[in-house]
């Protein structure tokens, strides 16, 4: 299989398990970082390798499921305003 598509199942990965850590009670300002070293600690179980490229990757990773959580929940916050909600 691609590297590449590896990388990218990855992702959801790590939202979830950041989302469960999110649930266990972490502050929000330290998810961003637990995505991150999540998402590095993941290309090292996959590829077995800890190099200068696993760590971008792996910092890639973290950084594409922290943008991809903030990026769905500002969606919805906006489209829950544009219906006439108002936040909490």
């Amino acid at each position: 299989m691609d590297t590449t598509i590896q990388l990218a199942t990855l992702i959801p990965v790590v939202l979830g398990v950041t989302g469960a850590l999110r649930i266990l009670g972490i502050k929000e300002r330290f998810l961003p970082l637990s995505a991150i070293i999540l998402g590095m600690a993941s290309v090292w179980a996959l590829t077995g390798i800890l190099s200068g490229y696993g760590i971008i990757q792996g910092t890639i990773v973290g950084l594409a499921s922290s943008g991809l959580w903030s990026g769905t929940k500002n969606s919805f916050e906006n489209m829950r305003f544009s219906v006439g909600f108002k936040k909490k």
